[in-house]
């Protein structure tokens, strides 16, 4: 649902629609075909559309391909490991994410390293009932992410302000907002409290990225929590196409 509520906007006219229903029905099927043959050959066919699809440029059009081929590879990588059709779907998110800015893809890679880091660094004190090591761990995480958050929607606002006020031409150059930063910033603190507290039951980094990076959510929220989310990631029916 999600594929077909994103791309269904103002420049996707009605007729691309059902294109997009014939398409996301359609590589499924030849990916059931790609299975039960299970030769080179088939595989190779069954990937070129998702493949080209990625290639062309990000039109309305190509935005119903490129969803397409997510959900395509999506569910043709669930028939070799769950695990690894998760890592396309991350992916898939981070190349969403990187049309705007590629940039910027730095920024949240690194984000959710950090934050997985430290949330495991965490657990491990909590466990080990270091609870003055986990503290200022947890502390630690909690400020370089509000810094970070601060420094880019803050700063220019900050800086003018002191110019105004003193008359001199302070300047950090152009700070341009990274979309969806407060999202998967306050998203991760959340996850780290929880550590914290000891409601984190999983740590694997594939279903926290896929968790962060979830491309319906990643630049226009909601605010997730992980609890809702990463459970999902473990349940074979996640992995099996159906209506």
């Amino acid at each position: 649902g999600a594929f077909f509520v994103y791309c269904f906007d103002t420049q996707v006219k009605f007729v691309w629609f059902f294109f997009m229903l014939i398409v996301v029905i359609g590589l499924p099927v030849v990916g059931r075909f790609a299975v039960k043959r299970d030769s080179l050959a088939a595989w190779l066919a069954a990937a070129t559309l998702p493949l080209a699809a990625f290639a062309l440029r990000f039109t309305a059009l190509t935005r119903v391909w490129a969803s397409a081929a997510s959900a395509a590879g999506f569910f043709l990588l669930a028939r070799v490991t769950p695990m690894l059709a998760a890592a396309w779907l991350t992916a898939a998110s981070l190349f969403f994410y990187g049309w705007w800015n590629p940039l910027y893809v730095g920024l949240l890679a690194l984000s959710i390293v950090c934050n997985f880091s430290f949330g495991m660094a965490i657990g491990r004190a909590v466990a080990g009932s270091a609870q003055a090591r986990a503290k200022s761990l947890l502390i630690t995480a909690l400020a370089a992410n509000l810094l970070v958050l601060a420094y880019f929607k803050y700063a220019n606002f900050f800086l003018d302000s002191v110019n105004h006020l003193t008359g001199v031409g302070l300047s950090l150059g152009e700070i341009i907002l990274p979309l969806g930063i407060s999202f998967f910033t306050f998203t991760q603190i959340a996850f780290l409290a929880d550590v914290y507290f000891g409601k984190v039951r999983e740590y694997n980094f594939v279903h926290y990225s896929l968790f962060v990076t979830y491309f319906p959510h990643l630049i226009a929220g909601p605010v997730l929590h992980h609890a809702e989310m990463m459970p999902q990631f473990r349940r074979a029916e996640t992995y099996r196409f159906s209506f």
